[in-house]
């Protein structure tokens, strides 16, 4: 494939593998420092939203400076970010760790603005305006990150102390200085397809309206499965290392749904793929709050990632061609606003588990993803009349077709 040959892709999908591993680690580190630092579910849905918060608001800052200076520094710099304050969240003692993890939320937020960017942009370039499978592709090398990360972090966290998962950090560093020392040709950085010249016209509000509560909705149930999970399964008596494998599950059954929702969004329309999707996968979220250990979890986590990761590349595509300004700041934005919807809603799912226990809010998480679904049926790109972001840059676009 021909994304598998230029640079530029592989810096960005390499270091959302790392940055990911990193990220998906984050839940089992929680629960693991939730007994010796006293943490109730209310706050571990709170420092989840601190984490997300944090990286969701550096994503259209570093979006916008990615857009002025490069994607490839923006990419560099937030991998190297992530991998020094995450080894200093797994390193030092008491609750200062979970201030260094937060920080190191915000390295993840300024790769995945720019990252983002680079991937979309590559797959209208490269692969003839083929972005969702592109986009779906840069994601897919994340959620794989999400997958490893806690399978390595439960063992690591079941044979040592988390000190340990310095070594992770290390891959990551790795990584970043490769990315940052790396030279390849600029990628064009205007934000529209060739066939949608046209001028820019009024900004559709109520189809961002209905946009913006189906990502939202999207988000808050896979962050209440990628939190919750992990002690629901604790509290089950099961150990890091099972936690930590059921938890990579969901992100497996997320990357392989991933891949193959962003190739059929991009044949059969984003707007369906988002609906069917998030309407099929409210079953499984629902049978798991049903069941307790058993060989049908599995199955069921593995559909539910399936069914929730088929809709996000679709669901990122479409609000990137809604938010105003550069590339990389529109795919700040439009992130930006996923993470952060799903990080409050599971701080309310905290709040909500602390009263009436956890299996409750897998049901929730089942009526959140089949609103979502029947609000995709509002998303017809025919209705999309998407505002003007950025202009090709000179030197490149009198080469562009």
């Amino acid at each position: 494939m021909s994304l598998f040959r230029d640079k530029n892709f592989i810096a960005a999908a390499l270091g959302h593998f790392m940055v990911d591993s990193l990220n998906g680690s984050r839940a089992i580190i929680l629960t693991f420092l939730s007994v010796p630092l006293g943490l109730t579910n209310t706050l571990l849905g709170l420092y989840t939203t601190l984490y997300v918060i944090a990286g969701a608001v550096a994503q259209p800052v570093f979006g916008h400076l990615a857009d002025r200076v490069g994607l490839r520094r923006v990419i560099a710099g937030g991998i190297l970010w992530m991998a020094v304050f995450f080894s200093l969240g797994v390193a030092v003692q008491g609750r200062l760790a979970l201030l260094f993890l937060v920080l190191a939320s915000i390295g993840s937020g300024a790769f995945h603005a720019a990252g983002a960017a680079q991937a979309t942009v590559i797959g209208r370039h490269s692969l003839a305006g083929r972005e969702t499978f592109s986009a779906s592709m840069f994601f897919v090398f994340g959620q794989s990150g999400y997958f490893i990360g806690p399978v390595i972090g439960g063992i690591l966290l079941n044979r040592w102390e988390p000190v340990s998962l310095t070594s992770m950090a290390l891959l990551a560093l790795i990584t970043g200085l490769w990315a940052s020392f790396y030279r390849s040709p600029a990628v064009p950085l205007d934000a529209k397809t060739p066939d949608e010249k046209g001028p820019a016209l009024a900004f559709p509000w109520i189809f961002l309206l209905v946009l913006a509560l189906t990502a939202g909705f999207q988000s808050w149930a896979q962050q209440n499965v990628n939190t919750f999970l992990p002690k629901y399964l604790s509290v089950l008596g099961q150990s890091p290392a099972q936690y930590g494998l059921v938890s990579a599950l969901f992100m497996a059954g997320s990357a392989l749904g991933n891949l193959g929702g962003g190739g059929l969004a991009d044949r059969f329309g984003r707007w369906r793929v988002i609906s069917v999707a998030l309407v099929a996968g409210s079953l499984p979220l629902f049978l798991l709050g049903q069941m307790s250990s058993s060989v049908w979890l599995f199955v069921v986590i593995f559909l539910g990632g399936l069914f929730n990761g088929a809709a996000y590349s679709a669901v990122v595509v479409l609000s990137q061609r809604l938010m105003p300004g550069g590339i990389a700041l529109a795919s700040g934005l439009a992130m930006a606003f996923i993470f952060s919807s799903g990080s409050l809603g599971a701080l309310v799912s905290g709040g909500i588990a602390d009263k009436i226990g956890l299996a409750p809010i897998f049901t929730l998480s089942a009526v959140i993803s089949l609103a979502g679904g029947l609000l995709a049926l509002g998303l017809r790109e025919k209705k999309l009349t998407p505002r003007l972001m950025v202009k090709p840059e000179p030197a490149i676009s009198s080469h562009h077709h």
